[in-house]
């Protein structure tokens, strides 16, 4: 797959509470909370789930920076034009139906 590796809402979820967890960045009773009330599946939580994630990430993630420090903001538009370009389409073997990518 190229581009967003999202695969879908449930495991990408999951994997993220998870993953916090794992690297000691919520608590063992804040994970708990968040697996217990949250369905990760819907775009929607309740708001006992919406609550819990916005204390992890506001009051246990510490002074961790959200952002990826150089990252280029542009990088879709980079994207578009290179997986646009015939000779990438071919080498990918895609777009054999002509659809432009974004």
């Amino acid at each position: 797959m190229v581009g967003n590796a999202v695969t879908d809402n449930y495991y990408d979820n999951l994997g993220t509470v998870t993953y916090w967890w794992s690297h000691a960045m919520i608590s063992d009773r804040t994970y708990h909370q968040l697996i217990s009330t949250c369905d990760f599946t819907q775009q929607k939580e309740s708001n006992q789930c919406e609550t819990t994630y916005s204390y992890a990430m506001d009051q246990e993630f510490g002074n961790i920076d959200q952002q990826i420090s150089g990252y280029d903001p542009c990088t879709e538009k980079y994207a578009e034009a290179y997986y646009n370009r015939p000779d990438v389409q071919k080498a990918l073997h895609a777009n054999t139906t002509k659809i432009p990518f974004m």
